[in-house]
């Protein structure tokens, strides 16, 4: 059971204040390999969903408090389509100068196990930054639906083939294919 307590918002604003200086923390140690003063323009952070979805609003809100401290803009552009993998195409054919950011969810890392052929390695064509969220995933289904449990908490229908379960949200059912992974 989780309590409410009146010290849930100063929790959050701290949470986000350790974001903004892990985020920090990995840009200013690409800053000192550069010469010159990082950044002298804005940066990019591309995010591979739709706008309004909750992975772009956590990318505007870490995009408008690192704008202050790194003294320059940082310009959020929404690049959604396949599964996350246009956004992350754009970001690997970008150049490795610090000045275009990746915001990465869950989708980087079960898509290559998809079977789908990318123009990307997602694990050696980027180099990971802050650890930003967590988050917990659920299913449910109707009962009359014929969902069971495989006692892996992934779900599967008992009549019908593994074609005919799915799930809503935005990609490819990225999470729950990443499920299906773990049985």
């Amino acid at each position: 059971m989780i309590e409410r307590s009146e010290s849930r918002p100063q929790t959050v604003q701290t949470r986000s204040r350790l974001t903004a200086l892990l985020l920090l923390a990995g840009v200013g140690g690409f800053a000192a390999a550069q010469t010159g003063v990082y950044p002298d323009r804005p940066i990019r952070l591309i995010v591979p969903v739709p706008v309004g979805g909750s992975t772009d609003i956590v990318a505007r809100i870490i995009a408008v408090k690192l704008s202050p401290v790194l003294v320059q803009q940082v310009v959020v552009d929404n690049r959604s389509g396949a599964g996350a993998i246009v956004g992350t195409e754009i970001a690997a054919r970008a150049a490795p100068d610090g000045y275009t950011l990746l915001f990465a969810y869950a989708a980087h890392t079960i898509t290559p196990f998809l079977g789908s052929k990318l123009a990307y390695d997602a694990a050696l064509d980027f180099a990971a930054v802050s650890q930003v969220t967590t988050a917990a995933a659920a299913g449910s289904e109707h009962c009359a639906a014929g969902i069971v449990s495989q006692g892996t908490g992934s779900p599967r229908q008992s009549e019908a083939g593994p074609d005919q379960v799915g799930c809503a949200g935005h990609g490819r059912d990225g999470t729950y294919r990443g499920r299906d992974l773990q049985a």
